[in-house]
């Protein structure tokens, strides 16, 4: 069922939609993203993200005043159900200061729209973007591996996908470590500052928002970041590597 909300005032800030549909990933990709970027193109929104909820999908809008949320409204009720206005804010004890975390939200639901598109498997993916999040935070391996929790030990297949990543020129994936490296200077005031403490919590809650975008249940985020763990704090070029084998099949 959905609530009217009082109008919103014409101003630059943040507000937020909601709705429901079966299939999120082709919601996503076929549905909101095209109805959107459009919106952002023809200047009626300044920027955008999304965050799952089992099957609700719930729409970040920066700067769309009254008239343009109740026209998003709209065209999302012809392709989703129970489309309604929803509650915009961000718990800054848990992902940091708003501006920047926010800009982080928008650049990885550019890069999940983009993997979801692709077709990509998803869990070989988040184990990408978990290894690109600390390539932008300046971790090493051994530091990754303590950030994401413990887990199995894995073989050096994922250590050449570490060097990879480093290298990456991969459009969506810049600009992901692009947004992470920004909001780490605005938190800390300086670029060099090592990652440590509440600091970590934060990049822990943003990274779990991103595998969230792309559809991996709160299950499947810890058991992915533990394997990743395992796999990095032990670098043993003749163990046979079980992210591979894992996510061979991986959907």
């Amino acid at each position: 069922m959905t609530r009217t909300a009082a109008p919103l005032p014409r101003t630059r800030s943040w507000s937020a939609v909601q709705c429901r549909a079966d299939d999120l990933d082709r919601f996503i990709v076929d549905h909101a993203r095209p109805l959107l970027d459009g919106r952002r193109m023809a200047g009626h929104l300044a920027d955008w993200y999304y965050q799952r909820a089992d099957d609700v999908l719930v729409v970040g809008l920066r700067g769309a005043d009254w008239c343009a949320v109740q026209s998003l409204r709209a065209d999302l009720a012809r392709v989703a159900a129970d489309v309604a206005e929803a509650e915009h804010g961000v718990d800054q004890d848990r992902l940091g200061p708003a501006a920047p975390a926010e800009d982080v939200f928008c650049r990885g639901t550019e890069l999940a729209v983009t993997t979801l598109a692709a077709g990509d498997a998803k869990l070989t993916a988040a184990t990408e973007l978990i290894m690109a999040t600390a390539h932008a935070l300046r971790m090493d391996r051994p530091a990754t591996a303590a950030w994401l929790g413990g887990g199995p030990p894995a073989g050096a297949a994922l250590d050449v996908r570490w060097d990879r990543l480093a290298r990456t020129r991969d459009h969506a994936i810049v600009r992901w470590t692009n947004a992470v490296r920004r909001a780490r200077r605005a938190a800390e005031g300086q670029a060099e500052a090592a990652p440590t403490g509440d600091w970590l919590g934060v990049w822990r809650e943003q990274l779990a928002r991103l595998l969230n975008r792309l559809g991996l249940t709160p299950a499947e985020i810890r058991a992915l970041c533990a394997r990743t763990a395992g796999a990095l704090a032990v670098r043993d070029p003749f163990a046979a590597d079980p992210l591979y084998l894992d996510l061979a099949t991986a959907v």
